[in-house]
């Protein structure tokens, strides 16, 4: 996975208290780990969250790494909350949506969602339905999930993905501290505005 696409999730996790092998098998399950990643019902980026989804979330850019993570973890952590820590229930609800869920108490009887939970649950590792999330360790800066994984490696193998992020190439340590100033939440608009605080410009 992409270095940058790791600091994003790392820090996320970080700030959420999610486990963060969870959160990573979420990515690769939903995007493939492609932040710039669109499903045909129009989900995007990372974690594919639905436009909707990203405004209420306050996401100004679905395609930027560390927003969509931090966003779709914020709402992956909500949904372990709602479910009392029900790993099989919260992912459920991160696929299929929460209505789905309560409505048919459970796993809806979807195929794609059903593959989706074991999918998930497989690359993270996981095998219990209950984790309850723990609380974010402080710091000093403190769907269709299948059918998008196939369309974005098709993508991919036939050279018309988008083009990988610019931003890949930056020193290890510098992606290092902007992880941290993201898990920090601070209220800064763009990548640049980030980008800038790390050079204290």
């Amino acid at each position: 996975m992409d270095p940058l696409v790791e600091s994003a999730l790392t820090a996320a996790a970080r700030a959420t208290g999610l486990d963060p092998a969870l959160l990573r098998a979420v990515a690769l399950v939903e995007s493939g780990g492609n932040p710039r990643a669109v499903s045909p019902a129009g989900a995007l980026g990372l974690m594919q969250l639905m436009p909707s989804t990203a405004r209420a979330l306050g996401v100004s850019d679905p395609f930027n790494a560390f927003e969509n993570a931090l966003a779709g973890a914020r709402f992956l952590r909500e949904l372990l909350g709602r479910y009392g820590g029900n790993i099989d229930l919260a992912l459920a609800a991160y696929n299929a949506g929460p209505g789905a869920v309560d409505r048919y108490g459970g796993i809806p009887p979807y195929a794609e969602t059903q593959t989706y939970v074991r999918r998930v649950k497989a690359a993270a590792g996981t095998s219990p339905t209950s984790a309850a999330p723990s609380r974010p360790t402080p710091t000093p800066l403190s769907g269709g999930a299948l059918a998008r994984t196939e369309r974005s490696r098709a993508l991919t193998e036939a050279g018309t993905a988008p083009p990988s992020n610019p931003y890949a190439q930056l020193p290890g340590g510098l992606l290092s501290r902007l992880a941290d100033l993201y898990a920090d939440a601070r209220p800064v608009r763009s990548f640049l505005e980030y980008y800038a605080q790390i050079l204290g410009v």
